[in-house]
């Protein structure tokens, strides 16, 4: 048995000898074929390879992107090259002349582009507060890719585009630093397709600042591209377009919610002389402030649901058309609330100058302060299908003069809210049947202010003996009977 193993054992070694002698004859073969290759050697050019570069600003010459000497490596960067600007926001890094094209810019200080383009191809970061200025007919700045750009502004001039066809987020940030997206002059554009979220300013808990809104304006032929915005949360934001081909592009907005109004403005959408801001599908509105100038209109054909908010929010809430062939339009609305706090903020509805605001499906105002002024002749609230206004623990005001009309022909219940006639001026309500003064602490009037009829007030004497009516002459009764 043993022998067996052996011989077999011995023949695998012998036939692995003979492969492998097999194998080194063919490779000697090799060997020999090649070492008869006779001629000279020849060298093959590779292809240029280009390692990208980390380029710095350094500073040190001037302001101007275009100066060597203010580069690390004293070099312009180009476009395969990371850029890094660490200058505070306050300084600004021009680009003229000259295109520029780089793969990365993280710029903490502001950029001016004045008659020229610039392209990212890659990361843009713009730090908080600095600002990107773009200027002038054919200026252009392109980033092809993601932006972080929180709390800093946007600004397009002249005739200047910013397009930044990747950024999907926008976020106000620290409310005690101003920041705008302004679009202003013919030809000149903010472009943002994909931007879906919008955050304006918000407050960071500092007793007494000037907390501040973010500014989106569009004027003088400027247009913005917020066309995929669906919603602006609860911050201060205030968007405007003004001037004759200025636009801001809100269509796919559905809600906008505003917050305290701070020191240097509150929530609105504001439109005058032909401008226009695209709100189609905007169906919820609270705690902001919508406001018409002369030869504008805005139209919120699907708004079902307006609220003034609460005053913390701001004192006033404004629903304002002023000026000749102002519009505000609400064609859907169908109940309107008020401010619903306890501190003495109003929502005021201003129609003047020959102003029109369109309320006419409006059958109710939900128990809250509501103060509605039609002033100057041409001037029209048309609440034509308003039943009933007012209600426990509030009050409010219907008001007219020189000229203005409010339209209430199916108003039929009244509580606690004033009714004010100025001198010459008829305030008719042919269906109302139930009229209540509402309690002695906000008690209304049937007033034709400063006029020759008789007013009519309830209010609590200074004696705290409740009088149910007293009479004088004048709106403005000082008499120990009023309040």
């Amino acid at each position: 048995m043993s022998r067996r193993k052996s011989s077999s054992a011995s023949a695998k070694r012998s036939k692995r000898a003979r492969a492998f002698a097999a194998g080194a004859g063919r490779n000697s073969h090799r060997r020999r074929a090649f070492s008869t290759v006779h001629g000279p050697l020849h060298l093959e050019t590779l292809e240029a390879r280009c390692m990208l570069a980390a380029v710095s600003w350094i500073g040190g010459v001037d302001n101007s992107w275009s100066s060597e000497g203010n580069w690390s490596g004293g070099s312009v960067p180009g476009q395969d090259d990371d850029v890094t600007i660490t200058l505070s926001a306050s300084s600004t890094v021009a680009v003229t002349g000259s295109s520029v094209t780089v793969k990365s810019l993280d710029c903490q200080s502001s950029l001016s582009i004045f008659n020229c383009e610039m392209t990212v191809t890659q990361s843009f970061d713009l730090g908080q507060t600095a600002s990107l200025t773009v200027s002038g007919s054919g200026a252009k700045f392109l980033a092809s890719h993601a932006v972080d750009a929180n709390g800093s502004s946007f600004l397009a001039i002249n005739g200047g585009e910013i397009q930044c066809p990747f950024m999907s987020n926008y976020d106000g940030g620290d409310g005690l630093f101003s920041a705008q997206l302004s679009a202003s002059g013919s030809g000149s554009l903010l472009d943002f397709p994909a931007l879906t979220r919008l955050v304006g300013k918000y407050d960071v808990g500092v007793q007494g600042a000037a907390f501040n809104v973010i500014n989106v304006v569009a004027s003088n032929g400027g247009q913005i591209n917020l066309s995929a915005v669906t919603s602006i949360p609860a911050s201060r934001v205030g968007i405007t377009a003004s001037g004759t081909g200025s636009d801001v592009d809100l269509d796919a907005l559905t809600q906008i919610t505003g917050v305290a109004s701070g020191t240097n403005g509150q929530s609105q959408l504001e439109v005058d002389g032909g401008g226009m801001i695209d709100v189609p599908d905007l169906t919820s509105v609270f705690g902001v402030s919508l406001i018409v100038g002369p030869d504008a209109a805005l139209s919120l054909p699907a708004l079902t649901q307006f609220s003034g908010g609460d005053e913390r929010l701001t004192p006033t809430t404004d629903l304002k058309a002023t000026g000749p062939n102002s519009l505000l339009d609400f064609p859907a609305l169908t109940s309107l609330t008020g401010k619903i706090d306890n501190n003495g903020g109003i929502t005021a509805i201003t129609a003047s100058n020959g102003g029109h605001i369109n309320l006419s499906m409006v059958t109710q105002f939900l128990p809250s302060r509501v103060n509605v002024l039609s002033s100057g002749t041409g001037s029209d609230v048309d609440l034509s299908a308003l039943a009933q206004m007012g209600g426990s623990g509030w009050q409010g005001r219907l008001e007219i003069e020189d000229g203005g009309t409010i339209e209430v022909p199916d108003l039929a219940n009244v509580f606690g809210v004033s009714l004010v006639a100025g001198p010459n001026e008829t305030l008719s309500l042919p269906a109302l049947t139930s009229f209540d003064g509402g309690d002695d602490l906000r008690g209304p009037r049937i007033d034709r202010s400063h006029g020759p009829a008789r007013s009519i007030r309830r209010s609590r004497p200074r004696d705290g003996v409740r009088r149910r009516t007293h009479q004088s002459q004048c709106s403005d009764c000082q008499c120990d009977g009023c309040i």
